[in-house]
């Protein structure tokens, strides 16, 4: 079950996302905060997607040549953040290429940013990087019950 806030639009906008952590240990400030920008979107996605604890969970990203209802254009899209909206239990992240997988999990309250879906290897060995593009994400709810994840895709154009 997905609900969805979509933009599309034909001028090319900035999104901009900052990260912000803080913390005082002992009387001292170990916070940090950063900031990138990402040029040129014109198309962005937003849903809360309810995931389950399903066999192969449910798919929450679709990647590929042709945009479609959930489906993105993996040449244009520049920015993919996963955030669950759970306050107490995980989900379980997969990343899916052509050949190449990916297990993660995403801890309560946690978001997981990428920001190239064509930038993705599983080597063992980092000397040897052989990009493939994600071309699904699936997500799987640790546990019985169902989990809230928000799912926000930004591109340059063209995706459901």
């Amino acid at each position: 079950m997905a609900r969805k806030i979509g933009y599309g639009g034909t001028a090319g906008e900035t999104l901009t996302v900052k990260l912000i952590e803080r913390i005082n240990i002992n009387g001292k400030d170990y916070g940090s905060s950063q900031s990138f920008t990402v040029r040129s979107i014109s198309n962005v996605s937003r849903r809360i997607v309810s995931v389950s604890h399903a066999t192969n969970g449910t798919q929450i990203y679709e990647g590929g040549s042709v945009p479609g209802q959930g489906k993105h254009v993996s040449t244009n899209v520049k920015y993919i953040r996963i955030t669950n909206l759970d306050e107490n239990r995980a989900v379980l992240l997969n990343l899916e290429g052509n050949s190449h997988y990916a297990q993660f999990k995403l801890h309560a309250g946690q978001s997981f940013i990428l920001g190239d879906p064509k930038e993705f290897d599983n080597n063992a060995d980092i000397d040897n990087f052989s990009a493939e593009t994600i071309t699904k994400i699936e997500a799987k709810a640790d546990g019985s019950n169902y989990i809230d994840l928000e799912v926000f895709v930004a591109d340059t154009a063209g995706a459901s």
